[in-house]
């Protein structure tokens, strides 16, 4: 019992930490943002809401995945855990794709409504086009890490949100200068890849090596 007592609190352990890097990334996001200029943080701050909007949607498929995922980790069945992973990515993917085709149709109807300002309206227009590839790039880490904590492997959640972190970190610092704003986008971008490549590859290692289920 008191393995399982320690595994618990170590798997929230890691939960919180990674948690914390998802709060440092967006701190950080402001930090860039204002860095470039006050109109351009007022301007990331409202096109943020996309990002968040998209977020929690995922995060239902996630959660849903999370449940599944631990049900049949703890009937021990491994060929379900597959089958639950593809369906959701499955359903998670149309409604990423979803999400583009909406940012990029509605964008000039719902920015609006977050600002009265002609200035912010007039440059948010600049960055659609990263609004339009952030649900399909994004979402494959918001699914990893329902599935992830589902399997109860703490370290697939965090070590890849600190890889990411210091790419997110890397790249918005090199290319700000010369990309500008456009420097803080890329760098959340590559932050979402960066998670996603790196579970993605754990998740593998994972099937291969037979520890799905095992630790």
């Amino acid at each position: 019992i008191w393995e399982r007592i320690a595994a618990f609190f170590k798997l929230n352990f890691f939960l919180w930490l990674r948690t914390v890097g998802l709060v440092i990334a967006f701190f950080m996001f402001n930090i860039f943002s204002v860095r470039i200029g006050e109109i351009y943080l007022a301007t990331n701050e409202v096109l943020a809401q996309y990002i968040i909007w998209m977020a929690f949607t995922i995060d239902g498929f996630a959660s849903a995945a999370e449940s599944l995922v631990g049900k049949y980790k703890g009937k021990g069945s491994v060929s379900m855990i597959k089958r639950v992973v593809r369906y959701v990515f499955v359903w998670a993917f149309g409604l990423a794709v979803c999400f583009s085709l909406f940012y990029w149709l509605a964008n000039p109807y719902i920015t609006p409504l977050f600002t009265s300002s002609e200035q912010i309206i007039t440059l948010s227009d600049k960055y659609v086009d990263w609004l339009v590839v952030m649900p399909i790039v994004g979402f494959v880490c918001y699914i990893w890490d329902g599935i992830f904590t589902g399997l109860t492997k703490g370290a697939a959640l965090l070590y890849p949100m600190i890889f990411a972190l210091l790419v997110y970190i890397g790249l918005a610092n090199y290319y700000q200068e010369s990309l500008g704003n456009h420097s803080v986008w890329l760098a959340w971008v590559a932050f979402l890849v960066s998670r996603s490549v790196v579970q993605t590859g754990l998740w593998f290692y994972y099937v291969k090596q037979g520890k799905l289920i095992k630790k």
